[in-house]
């Protein structure tokens, strides 16, 4: 039976770094640097597009870095899905092959925040365990800070100072190597208007909210929701491949923030050096945070081929998914 293997990871990032202090002395951050101090998000800086970037661009810079580095001809691309909830435009997949060239058979977006990088794999691994495609493209680009409320009160407030810009890129393809083992999914609907945006009109609940900017309306519920629905998908993920933790070298999951990777990682059983992070660099980059993060361990020669890894997603809806796989 086929597999599915990946084949590279590129990231892409804005040039504007913004430091806690920027944001407070730049950027009207409506509290003071001493909130950050006390804060346990452990984000130092994160990335800001600038005037000219969008997710397009720096999805598409991720794509041509990917196809440059892989000599990979972009006319045996078969399936492109970009993964974005802040894109510009419908159909961002189209126009990326587009500005890439790429002729794709299939091109699709994927707009569920944080768990859209493990979805859009799991979407990928059937077109290719299935025989419909020889390789699929996966590209995951956020540009979030345009739509951060800077004059929230509240929990709000968080969302201003946790999220980041960024995209990256990752190419799969069929093969008779071990691909992906074992996958757990789950839901929890009730909290899907925990995290929400709503792009044409201010919501009843918070009319001083413009439209178009993430609120950030029940952080008990994404709390209660985070702490059981990740570790469970991790569980199914792993009964299903037939392994343990102790069989797993790395936990690649999304970057919410230092705190919450913490207990997720102690939760599981990992060491710090098993679970790479960059939310502390970066912010928490939403669907990009899993590319960026493997092509960041690919990078650095640190990820070898049959490494097994579990990769967790898990974001607002709220929504979770786990994959075991070998790279």
């Amino acid at each position: 039976m086929p597999h599915t293997r990946i084949i590279a990871a590129t990231r892409h990032l804005p040039e504007k770094v913004v430091t806690n202090r920027d944001l407070v002395e730049s950027h009207g951050f409506p509290f003071p640097l001493e909130w950050f101090e006390r804060s346990t998000t452990g984000i130092r800086e994160r990335r800001f597009a600038g005037p000219e970037e969008t997710t397009l661009t720096l999805g598409a810079a991720a794509i041509r870095q990917l196809l440059q580095k892989t000599s990979v001809a972009p006319d045996s691309i078969d399936v492109v899905i970009m993964t974005s909830s802040t894109c510009e435009v419908s159909g961002g997949a189209l126009n990326l092959a587009h500005m890439a060239g790429l002729k794709p058979g299939v091109a699709f977006d994927i707009a569920i925040a944080c768990t859209g990088f493990v979805l859009a794999l799991d979407l990928a691994n059937q077109y290719l365990r299935g025989g419909a495609a020889r390789r699929v493209l996966i590209v995951s680009s956020e540009v979030q800070s345009r739509h951060v409320y800077l004059g929230a009160d509240g929990q709000h407030h968080k969302f201003a100072a946790i999220l980041g810009d960024g995209a990256g890129a990752v190419l799969l393809e069929r093969s008779e190597e071990p691909g992906v083992e074992g996958t757990g999914r789950a839901t929890m609907p009730e909290q899907c208007r925990s995290v929400f945006r709503s792009n044409y009109e201010p919501m009843p609940e918070f009319p001083h909210i413009p439209p178009g900017k993430i609120l950030y309306a029940n952080e008990r519920g994404i709390v209660s929701a985070f702490l059981r629905l990740p570790i469970e998908v991790c569980h199914r993920a792993l009964a299903e491949a037939g392994v343990g933790i102790q069989d797993v070298r790395w936990l690649i999951s999304h970057q919410p923030q230092m705190d919450m990777l913490e207990v997720i990682r102690k939760e599981l059983g990992f060491s710090p050096e098993q679970h790479p992070v960059n939310a502390d660099r970066y912010g928490n980059t939403s669907s990009a945070s899993i590319p960026i993060c493997l092509a960041e361990l690919m990078e650095e020669g640190r990820l070898q081929r049959g490494d097994r890894m579990l990769m967790l997603g898990m974001g607002a809806g709220f929504t979770a998914m786990a994959h075991v796989l070998r790279f």
